[in-house]
């Protein structure tokens, strides 16, 4: 199994979501890498930018989530996280 790392959000609709479109540039190598992409895009944006671009209700949901990817060109195989591979994580069962 190919496992990445992507920044996630609760979506308007209560689902976790990756920030970025669904594409292997957009998935990192290791937990910590996604980290400290997950610290400047918290550091660098404001609350109001953020929940202008993702919605008020991701305000306080940012977080590093796995995600299954496909091998050679790592695009995530769906872009809502799942249960599984976040069990400490806000996901809704069966995504």
């Amino acid at each position: 199994m190919n496992i990445r790392y992507v920044l996630s959000y609760i979506d308007k609709g209560g689902l976790r979501r990756m920030v970025s479109p669904q594409q292997g540039r957009h998935t990192l190598d290791t937990r910590e890498v996604a980290e400290s992409h997950l610290s400047a895009l918290l550091n660098n944006n404001s609350e109001k930018l953020l929940a202008d671009v993702y919605g008020y209700q991701s305000i306080g949901t940012f977080e590093v989530s796995a995600v299954e990817c496909w091998p050679g060109h790592n695009d995530p195989k769906g872009c809502y996280i799942q249960k599984e591979l976040n069990p400490e994580q806000d996901v809704p069962e069966g995504v």
